[in-house]
């Protein structure tokens, strides 16, 4: 699970530095990274991890930056 939030960490800094810089690959960045972020949290609910009923609300996040990286306004910025 490190390894993989290590990856994913790494995916989502990049992807956004790439973002902002307006590097077209950096979308592709953000989604990969928020892919395996629910990945990860998946992988807690199929152990059966004992967890606080407010984590269950965590998969938003991820959703929601996939949802705004794959926005057609995100991809006219990521043009120059």
């Amino acid at each position: 699970v490190a390894f993989l939030t290590a990856i994913s960490a790494a995916a989502l800094i990049a992807g956004l530095i790439g973002l902002l810089l307006r590097r077209r690959a950096s979308r592709l960045l953000i989604v990969v990274g928020a892919v395996v972020a629910l990945l990860i949290f998946s992988s807690l609910v199929v152990a059966d991890a004992n967890l606080p009923p407010a984590v269950y609300g965590i998969p938003v996040l991820p959703r929601m930056t996939i949802a705004f990286a794959l926005l057609p306004a995100t991809a006219r910025w990521g043009r120059p």
